[in-house]
């Protein structure tokens, strides 16, 4: 198995088995909880979803055998509509099928200038079909693993001189992804949703001189009416103080994954850029932070994180032998929180701070090897859902996006500079003091 293939293959396990610890979490936690009431979620829905998200390529050729270059990387904001059929199969288990369509901006784009030279790929939309699975935490808040068949199709234009030349390829592929859902109102839901979808390569009418293998990492805020759910266990206009405070310290760990996307320019070509190259992979960490509850219904508070990461771009030629990594070694942040619970055990935030990431570049050229490492500051911002599992112990779904300063690649003299950023989706564990 070649090293892009496991490094999807432990994407996805790692994704499977984040999912698994929450609902596994839930349902241990299950005893220590009322028993569930309220009302049922059977029924049919239908929404919207707005998110952002990473894509990388992995760029393959029979011309160089066993070279594989993972990959090209492009970013960009997405947005659809969503239906979907609910049956409540205990009181506390939930599965369902939903089905979706979308558009998406998620680009990759080259300038060659002062070169009359451009190109770009784009994806322009997608169609998928999944099936969920759910534990309800509380009669309101459905935490949920997703998965199924997407389709979607892409767009690539070259530009030379005044001469345009664009291609489309469609893609069929599998997604798996997490979420959370919770109730805003009677028949209202919100939810987070965190999802990697990876496609066959294809070979864009090259006939198989070149394969192009893309995959998502993205994440989505969706709005969902239910159609026939009843009174909410707990409206949020009547929301009374919980039971159990939000204010205190708190600690916990998150898995997931994501991918980075770099943007490369140099002085050598004013005006120049690639954007950029791709990374993906997963990643985990420990945070601890302080939550302020200064209203019935709003909490307030700061985090910091500590984390590690396998968000890597690989380049591999053996004809020469040629091997080239760029890796993101560890990140540290600060964030502050702000959250709106919509019943007393649910809490949906924004999210935003500073990070600092340590990087490492390293080549192995026939036995030599040269590494490099350098560090980014940045900031970043993102949402998510959190919810009690117990007295003490919460799970949350979060996406993420980071934006790191450009700075000069060491090892360069100055003649190129890079500006990562990047997509994650992460869930966590929480024990809350």
């Amino acid at each position: 198995m070649s090293k892009a293939s496991r490094k999807t293959t432990r994407g996805k396990r790692a994704l499977l088995a984040a999912a698994c610890l929450v609902l596994a979490a839930g349902a241990a936690s299950a005893a220590d909880l009322a028993p569930m009431g309220g009302p049922s979620w059977t029924g049919f829905y239908f929404g919207g979803y707005l998110g952002a998200g990473g894509v990388v390529s992995k760029v393959t050729t029979p011309l160089l055998p066993g070279a594989s270059f993972d990959g090209v990387g492009g970013e960009g904001l997405l947005g659809g509509i969503l239906a979907g059929f609910n049956y409540q199969i205990s009181p506390q288990i939930v599965m369902g099928l939903q089905g979706e369509f979308g558009f998406s901006g998620m680009s990759t784009t080259l300038n060659l200038a002062p070169l009359p030279v451009s190109a770009s790929g784009k994806s322009r939309y997608s169609a998928s079909l999944s099936g969920r699975l759910g534990w309800l935490s509380n009669p309101d808040t459905l935490l949920y693993v997703i998965g199924g068949y997407t389709h979607s199709r892409a767009k690539v234009r070259l530009t030379i001189g005044g001469t345009s030349v664009s291609r489309s390829q469609g893609y069929d592929g599998f997604h798996i992804g997490t979420g959370m859902e919770t109730r805003l109102s009677d028949a209202i839901t919100a939810r987070i949703e965190y999802r990697y979808t990876h496609y066959g390569k294809e070979d864009w009418g090259t006939g198989g001189l070149v394969n192009v293998a893309p995959s998502s990492h993205t994440g989505t805020i969706g709005i969902v009416w239910n159609l026939g759910m009843g009174e909410t266990a707990s409206p949020a206009a009547d929301l009374a103080p919980p039971e159990r405070g939000w204010p205190g310290f708190y600690l916990g760990g998150y898995l997931g994954g994501g991918a980075a996307v770099t943007r490369v320019t140099s002085p050598l070509l004013p005006g120049a850029s690639f954007d950029g190259l791709g990374g993906e992979g997963i990643h985990g960490g420990l945070f601890a932070g302080y939550n302020y509850q200064f209203s019935p219904s709003l909490v307030a508070g700061l985090q910091g994180e500590f984390g590690l990461t396998d968000i890597s771009t690989d380049l591999k030629v053996p004809s020469v032998p040629l091997t080239a990594s760029l890796r993101p070694d560890y990140t540290l942040g600060i964030s502050g929180r702000l959250g709106w619970l919509a019943n007393p055990d649910t809490l949906l935030y924004v999210i935003g701070g500073y990070t600092h990431a340590w990087t490492k570049g390293k080549i192995n050229l026939a036995g030599l090897t040269f590494s490099r490492k350098q560090g980014f500051d940045g900031f970043h911002v993102g949402a998510g859902m959190e919810t009690r599992l117990t007295e003490t112990i919460t799970a949350r779904v979060e996406y993420r996006f980071t934006q790191y300063g450009k700075e000069a690649l060491k090892g360069t003299g100055g003649l190129v500079s890079v500006a990562p950023s990047s997509h994650k989706g992460m869930i966590g564990l929480a024990w809350n003091f």
